[in-house]
């Protein structure tokens, strides 16, 4: 199953910093040996993003963070693994696991040629099951 990780850091300025210690590259370097990494960046700091909306037929465009948070989306990998487990397991030996938070969202494909309902009844199923 493919995983998005979120990488969120917690600093007040949303510059780009490497903890003491942090490698990195020997992250991505085991990820990549392993073959659970598919890929993934760094982003930008959160003051260059821009939000997008559509709203009334109008596009709306704010060039800030959609909050005053002081938590920011670092960066982003894609990852392969057999289990939420394995995932958890490669993401918590992220350099950022100490001190930001790592997010895993499992990857939902979207079917655009199939009937995707079927997924829908199940997710609200689980969801009802309190999975």
């Amino acid at each position: 199953m493919e995983y998005l990780m979120l990488i969120t850091d917690e600093d007040d300025g949303g510059d780009a910093w490497v903890p003491q210690g942090a490698d990195f590259g020997a992250w991505v370097a085991d990820a990549d040996a392993s073959g659970v990494r598919i890929r993934g960046d760094r982003l930008r700091p959160h003051g260059e993003a821009t939000i997008v909306r559509r709203r009334g037929g109008e596009v709306l465009v704010t060039d800030a963070p959609l909050s005053e948070s002081k938590e920011w989306i670092a960066g982003y990998d894609i990852l392969e693994a057999d289990s939420l487990e394995a995932a958890i397991a490669v993401a918590s030996r992220h350099p950022r696991a100490r001190t930001g938070h790592i997010t895993l969202h499992p990857v939902w494909p979207l079917d655009l040629d199939g009937d995707d309902h079927g997924d829908h009844d199940e997710l609200n199923h689980e969801m009802e099951q309190g999975r």
